[in-house]
């Protein structure tokens, strides 16, 4: 569990300090250091303490932010207890009644995101997500240059599919589950391929002498008897420029 943040300086005697009584009542269940326990969202909620306004923004915050920070459920629970003891009696109440569950809601949406990245794979056609094949592309850059190879020797990106989108949702669905199966087929082996605009294909595949072949069959599959685009280039041999790259073949429209 770590924060970056240093808490403001603050008087632990010096009267009427929230902060310091909140920390103090906090480290007292937990054993906190103040760096451990101190987040930017406490001084949201003790401003919005301190000018009479409803805390319940504010509370959620920080259960986002013990979330984030690596807080267990009963780490945070026990640190919104601590401030309650130090708020005033009308403004815990509402603590308990009004904010208490939406703060450890948000503390759960955080804790698992942290502790389980977004998924991988898309739902809908059983490819990779864009955002997996930006991260296939720093490993396949990390290998190259392990193994002494030239990215755009060993690697080329495939984007392949129509050009205009089909009319109606359900259309739209069917090239979505069209687009996953024909993908699988064509491509076997362990390559990453994602849809990047609904219906259009990228691959990242082994530059080598089945990958034309293989990429206009696919373009087939895809296009049917519809204006499509097929194109195949090498791997850029910098990674900033693949990542790049990527971003442009995705938004392509020329045939």
């Amino acid at each position: 569990m770590s924060i970056t943040l240093p808490p403001p300086a603050a008087s632990a005697a010096e009267p009427g300090d929230r902060r310091s009584a909140w920390f103090a009542a906090s480290r007292r269940r937990l054993g906190l250091t103040e760096n451990a326990w101190y987040d930017p969202a406490v001084e949201q909620v003790l401003d919005a303490v301190a000018r009479g306004e409803p805390i319940h923004a504010a509370v959620v915050e920080l259960g986002n932010a013990r979330g984030q920070a690596g807080f267990d459920l009963r780490e945070t629970a026990t640190d919104l207890a601590a401030l309650a003891e130090v708020l005033p009696v009308e403004v815990a109440d509402r603590l308990h009644v009004e904010s208490t569950v939406a703060a450890l809601s948000a503390w759960a949406d955080a804790f698992i995101d942290r502790v389980h990245p977004p998924a991988v794979v898309d739902a809908t056609t059983g490819l990779a997500t864009v955002a997996y094949l930006r991260v296939r592309l720093v490993e396949v850059h990390r290998e190259c240059d392990e193994r002494g190879l030239l990215p755009s020797a060993a690697y080329a990106l495939v984007v392949t599919g129509p050009i205009d989108p089909l009319p109606t949702p359900l259309a739209r669905l069917a090239g979505r589950l069209r687009a996953g199966r024909c993908t699988r087929n064509r491509f076997p082996g362990g390559e990453t391929a994602c849809l990047v605009d609904g219906q259009r294909v990228a691959v990242l595949a082994p530059n080598d002498d089945r990958l034309t072949r293989r990429a206009r069959g696919l373009a087939s599959d895809l296009t049917r008897a519809r204006e499509g685009i097929l194109h195949i280039e090498p791997l850029a041999d910098r990674l900033p420029d693949s990542q790049r790259r990527l971003d442009e073949l995705a938004v392509l429209r020329t045939p």
